[in-house]
Formats: structure tokens, sequence, C-alpha cells
């Protein structure tokens, strides 16, 4: 109930930032792009692009955005959540009451997470709106692939939280997207085998895309479900899990025991 209380307080906060607006803004020009787009054919050099193909590009670069704006708006709003009460003071006041570290940093943690997975749903269920008016299908695909970037929301929140207390909050974003871009890139030769004639991933790519957390791997298994494929032959979904997991671990008991630690 306590963690609930705080949850409250951090979503009113949250709401009156300018910042979730202005990338909900932003995000909603991707939704558009799909529905602006019409379906068409092009030749060039004897290839046929066809409507099922040239669908399929304009949906994935307006997923891709909406997923990449999603996770800029968790890192800004997380940076800020625990280091900027810890300096004002207010951590140390809620501490006062019989409230644990523990559940503070998960009455703070919450609302990032809210907001964000709040601001996919709504994008990714204007997105069904426009595939259904184009095609006059539903497609059950869609969400589904917007669950999986709820998971990487909630990992790469906990992922700045656990940084802004090692690094300026004005820096955390920046080093998270860092990783984050990084994550991707790694991982698109394991998803687009037609990106291997070109790029073959040297040794060093693959122990980036063995070591880093797997937000890359997660959004391609999104986009992969969008376009219909099957994105679990293509990785192994255990080692996806086990990766998510330690890491969720690892961040949320560092992030605890330096918050336990610090004077506030």
């Amino acid at each position: 109930m306590k963690i609930w209380a705080l949850t409250k307080i951090g979503l009113k906060e949250c709401l009156r930032q300018r910042v979730v607006y202005f990338i909900f803004l932003i995000s909603l020009l991707f939704v558009f792009m799909a529905k602006g787009c019409n379906i068409g054919t092009i030749n060039v050099d004897n290839l046929l692009v066809g409507k099922e193909a040239r669908q399929g590009i304009t949906f994935g670069i307006s997923f891709h955005g909406i997923v990449f704006w999603s996770i800029m708006l968790c890192g800004l709003l997380a940076s800020q959540a625990l280091t900027r009460d810890m300096d004002e003071g207010f951590a140390s006041a809620t501490l006062a009451r019989p409230l644990g570290r523990d559940a503070y940093i998960a009455g703070k943690l919450l609302p990032v997470i809210i907001i964000s997975t709040l601001n996919l749903n709504v994008l990714g269920g204007l997105f069904c709106w426009f595939f259904y008016r184009a095609t006059g299908v539903i497609n059950m695909q869609i969400p589904l692939s917007f669950v999986f970037m709820t998971i990487s929301l909630a990992l790469y929140g906990l992922m700045i939280f656990c940084l802004s207390l090692f690094i300026p909050r004005q820096l955390a974003p920046l080093a998270g997207i860092v990783v984050y871009m990084i994550s991707c890139w790694s991982s698109l030769p394991y998803f687009v085998e037609n990106l291997k004639i070109l790029w073959t991933p040297s040794a060093t790519v693959q122990r980036l895309h063995l070591l880093l957390p797997k937000f890359g791997d997660l959004q391609c298994i999104g986009a992969s479900i969008l376009s219909g494929q099957q994105p679990f032959d293509l990785v192994n979904p255990l080692a996806v899990l086990g990766n998510i997991a330690a890491y969720a671990s690892v961040f949320w008991y560092v992030t605890a025991w330096v918050f336990k630690r610090r004077e506030l």
C-alpha cells in the first residue's frame, strides 16, 4: 500500500513534465507515417516492391520509431526519478517514515514504467487501428510485438536507475541510449540474414551481442512477430530470457545496494 501511494505521487510528477507530451507527439508522427503511406508498386531494375513488401517496410519504420521514442521517454524519466529526490531531500523525508529503501525504489520505478508503457500502448493501439482501417483485418501480431517492448522498457528503466547513481543524471539517458543502440546494432546480423552478405559479425560484435542486455534481440523479436516471421528460429529464447533476468537482478541489487549506502 505504501508503494502504491508513492507510485501515485510519482505518476503525478511524471505527468507534470513537458517531455512526456513532447515525446508522445514525436512518436505520434511515426504512427501517422504508417497511416499516410499509399500502398503501391515500384519497379527498380526489374525488382518489384509490391503491396505487402511496401506495407511491411512502412510499418517496420513506424514500429521502430515508436519503440525508440518510448525508450527515450523511459530513460529521461528514470534518470531523474531517484537522484532528483535524493538531491532535493524528498527521499530522506519520505524514508523518515516506516518505509524500506527497497520499497522506495520500487515506488519510484513503477511510475516510470507505467508512463512509458502507457505511451507505448496508446501508440500501439493507434497503430492497430490504422492497420485495421488500411487492410480490414485485425492482426493480433501487432499487440504481441508491443508486449515484448514492454519487457524492454522495464529492463531499460532499471538500467537507467542504476546508471544515474554512478554518473550525473543528465548523462544517464545518453549512456543508456548508447548501450541500447549498440545492443540493437549487434543483434542485426542474427535477425537479418541478407545482411550477412555485406557484413559478417566479427568476434568483437559476437561478444557484444552475448554480453550486453538483449534490448536489440527483444526489438528484433517484436519486429519479426510484426512481419509474420518466426523469431525464435533465429535466436534461443532461453538465452534471451536468461540474459534479461540476470541483468534485471544485477541492476536491481546494485541500485538497492548503492542507494542503501548513500547519505541522504
